[in-house]
């Protein structure tokens, strides 16, 4: 009588130290649960900001009315596409999300149903079935997130740097431009020089004229008087 007490008090034991282990545990996975929810929001924050920069791009390719040619097309189907796989994602990410809060309910209720002996007595091999099995989906849920925070970085730094590019090239166009409008202002005050100096010496051939007619003048005049 006394070793089966001796055993039943063994087991008591153990069953309250599962019980531990298994608060524990949950406190342990809520909290992980806490923070990948956070990293989740501010990657649904960014993807959000990625969409309403890409739909201004957009408007005011719209507004603008800019012929759009073949390089920026593909720039602008590149986002679209990178932006639907992070849609994708966060819709994984979602589910995971989901799957995991049923299961830290699932756990919260097992927990409660044990402290109040409503339960039949959960094995070790039990409890770490299911430890291993959040744990599983919370690998899973942030693998995911960090590829999605990823090709979200990845897709704005080819934005930054397809815009780097075109601010570049806009840069080099104004330049020609400028250097263009310089030639042809240096050009037209080359011809300004060439006109003034021609319309100098026509001038000049004028004034010659009229001193030679005055001289002619003159001496038909004198003429007429003998």
């Amino acid at each position: 009588m006394e070793n089966q007490i001796n055993i039943l008090n063994m087991e008591l034991e153990n069953y309250d130290g599962d019980i531990k282990d298994l608060n524990e545990e949950l406190n342990s996975l809520k909290n992980s649960h806490a923070i990948l929810k956070k990293e989740f929001s501010s990657v649904i924050e960014e993807n959000k900001k990625l969409s309403d920069t890409l739909k201004k791009l957009l408007n005011t390719e719209c507004s603008l009315k800019v012929k759009v040619n073949e390089d920026y097309e593909n720039i602008i189907a590149n986002l679209k596409g990178r932006i639907d796989e992070l849609l994708t994602e966060k819709n994984t990410v979602m589910k995971l999300w989901q799957n995991s809060a049923k299961t830290i309910e699932i756990l919260e209720d097992k927990a409660r149903m044990i402290s109040l002996g409503q339960d039949d007595y959960m094995t070790k091999p039990e409890i770490e079935k299911i430890k291993q099995s959040y744990e599983e989906k919370l690998q899973q849920m942030q693998q995911n997130l960090i590829s999605t925070k990823e090709k979200f970085h990845e897709s704005m730094k080819y934005s930054a740097e397809k815009r780097d590019a075109q601010k570049e090239s806009d840069i080099e166009r104004s330049l020609e431009n400028q250097a263009t409008a310089f030639k042809i202002v240096k050009n037209l005050e080359s011809e300004i020089l060439t006109l003034q100096t021609r319309l100098e010496y026509t001038f000049e051939q004028k004034l010659m004229l009229e001193k030679s007619l005055m001289c002619k003048d003159g001496i038909v005049e004198g003429k007429s008087y003998l």
